[in-house]
């Protein structure tokens, strides 16, 4: 076997791996995972169709699967610009819109390549197999080709241009990766075959360089932003609590649901809008507090939430800050505790100073009564008394003891006055209060 091929098995084989691995993550809210994993399939699937043409001694076969693998390598174009636009801050732009039109021309390319021998012309023999003589639909695949992933390796390194330095180093290890298979894919696939060079085409098996630096990027620095699942998808959507991933610009990379079910934004909205625009308190005062901090957010309909916040900084293997981890809690139930709890407290301090008016008053109306029944008593010694003078009847009157009940009484009554007095008094202080 010659060395080529296995070459294309090897590559073929690695690049099944790494693309399994991606795609396991497809179900994480971040699209850059099942896209890259796609790039890689599509590479598989033109390696496949090129270990296929090279082992054939049929060059009508041969052309067949030439053909054929036109389905992995042009795909690879707008699945590379739809992974680049995805790294963008702005998720509605103009680019997200055109990129049903993209994939719609490219298979649009592929179904040509397959019918027609405007693409592939005919094969011919090489010293590992085949090569092909392509005809001038080819110049516009490799043109087409070329002005969507030059554009997406752009867009790829601009949209991390304002996040953390791991990021930054990820995105351009993750640009290279895609500036190889599109480098060498033009000068082997392209170039060489044009001027009549024999030379192995490379293209397939250098798609392999993404895989291989998802993988190493996830091994530097604990994690890929090709494949950002951090976090146990399944524990996060079970948290009672809303749990967003912020990136260090502010923008909300990843939600749970119970975050989506607060706000009432679907997570796509949330997807890459700033938080700014949701909490009353800015990121920064978050961080900075470093504990439970109370604010307001903003729900869809445009309602002041309380919650209570936590963040804490998101550091990969080598300590640099990636992002920040932003726990939200409902707080309205808790505020309308404390209401309740405030609303008892006062009825309690009305009930304290309803007692404490009872025992102030209680007070002169005990003695003002005792005064009472005693100025009765007094009262009826005197009256009868005077019914004895008036009645002819001798009564043995002292006139020490009269004056004794009458000073008395005078006594008795200015005290009753005054607690009639101090009495009013207590209820007017009420009335005014």
């Amino acid at each position: 076997m010659h060395p080529y091929i296995t070459s294309l098995i090897v590559g073929a084989v690695i690049s099944s791996l790494l693309a399994g691995a991606l795609l396991v993550h497809q179900r994480s809210t971040w699209r850059e995972s099942s896209v890259s994993g796609l790039i890689l399939v599509c590479g598989v699937f033109w390696s496949v169709c090129q270990i296929m043409w090279n082992t054939t001694s049929d060059p009508a076969l041969a052309i067949y699967y030439m053909r054929l693998s036109s389905l992995g390598w042009v795909m690879v174009a707008p699945l590379a610009l739809q992974l680049g636009v995805s790294a963008l801050d702005i998720p509605h732009s103009r680019i997200w819109r055109a990129l049903p039109w993209a994939y719609a021309v490219s298979a649009a390319i592929v179904v040509i390549d397959w019918t027609t021998p405007w693409c592939h012309a005919y094969a011919i023999p090489t010293s590992w197999g085949f090569t092909y003589v392509f005809g001038t639909g080819f110049y516009f695949q490799v043109i087409w080709l070329t002005s969507l992933t030059l554009p997406a390796i752009w867009m790829g390194l601009r949209g991390f241009r304002d996040s953390s330095p791991a990021e930054r180093s990820q995105s351009a290890v993750i640009g290279v990766a895609l500036l190889v298979p599109l480098t060498l894919g033009l000068l082997t696939d392209g170039l060489f075959p044009m001027t009549g060079v024999e030379f192995p085409p490379l293209g397939s098996i250098s798609i392999g360089f993404l895989g291989l630096a998802s993988a190493y990027t996830r091994h530097r620095f604990g994690y890929s932003v090709l494949v950002p699942t951090m976090f146990a998808e399944e524990i996060l959507h079970t948290l009672p609590g809303g749990v967003a991933l912020i990136r260090m610009d502010g923008r909300i990379r990843s939600s749970n649901e119970s975050l989506v079910k607060l706000l009432g934004i679907e997570s796509s909205a949330l997807f890459n809008r700033s938080v700014d625009e949701i909490l009353s308190a800015p990121l920064e005062t978050l961080i900075a507090e470093g504990r439970n901090l109370e604010c307001e957010a903003t729900n869809h309909a445009g309602e002041r939430i309380p919650v209570a916040l936590n963040a804490s900084l998101l550091r990969d293997k080598i300590g640099t800050p990636i992002g920040v981890v932003l726990v939200m809690h409902d707080q309205r139930e808790v505020k309308s505790l404390r209401n309740r709890l405030l609303l008892s407290g006062r009825l309690a301090a009305v009930g304290e100073l309803a007692a404490g008016v009872a025992h102030e008053i209680n007070n002169p109306l005990a003695y003002v009564r005792s005064n009472l029944s005693l100025l009765t008593r007094h009262w009826s010694e005197l009256r009868n008394s005077r019914e004895a003078d008036t009645g002819n009847t001798r009564v043995d009157r002292d006139p020490a003891k009269i004056a004794e009940l009458l000073d008395e009484g005078d006594d008795l009554l200015s005290e009753s006055l005054e607690g009639v007095d101090r009495a009013s008094a207590i209820v007017q202080d009420i009335k005014g209060f």
